[in-house]
């Protein structure tokens, strides 16, 4: 008897814990009706790796950027535009073989306006012809990646990676 407490016990516990609150009405599914508003720019990185052919010798060039003192604001509207409004910094790291060079820059945006274009089906946000997949998407926020790789005639290589993450 004691066995059978037990297991409806641990039954009805399961089935308490398993019963989550699934009438957020679709808002933490990824379409654009759920994307259309005002986002912030919380983060940013990006990595690029290029190899290039000289003489018989491959030289390869890695640039790392990665943002900081976000004021950057994207607005999704109905209409296929998402408008970038402010500014971020960007400190970048450009190693080439033993040599090292750092700088440091302002991206800014005034109001400019891009197309989007949302692929539900593949998670994908295209902004202004580039397409990132998306990583994570909930009520309070974002995630995005994009990645390119290309090789030229010559066997010259360059790999990019771009992360950015919004929040409401």
């Amino acid at each position: 008897m004691r066995k059978l407490k037990f297991v409806m016990l641990l039954a009805l516990a399961i089935a308490f814990v398993s019963c989550s609150s699934d009438d957020d009405n679709g808002s933490n599914k990824y379409n654009k009706e759920n994307l259309v508003g005002q986002y912030q720019l919380k983060s940013f990185d990006s990595k690029e790796i290029k190899i290039i052919e000289v003489e018989g010798f491959e030289i390869e060039t890695k640039t790392t950027s990665e943002g900081d003192t976000f004021n950057l604001s994207y607005d999704f509207a109905n209409n296929n535009e998402v408008t970038l409004n402010g500014n971020y910094r960007i400190e970048e790291v450009k190693k080439q073989g033993n040599n090292t060079s750092d700088s440091t820059y302002i991206v800014n945006y005034n109001e400019e306006v891009l197309s989007f274009m949302v692929n539900e089906d593949e998670k994908t946000l295209t902004i202004d012809g580039k397409e990132f997949k998306v990583q994570t998407f909930n009520s309070n926020g974002f995630k995005i990646r994009h990645t390119d790789v290309t090789i030229d005639g010559s066997g010259n290589s360059r790999e990019y990676e771009e992360n950015l993450r919004f929040s409401k």
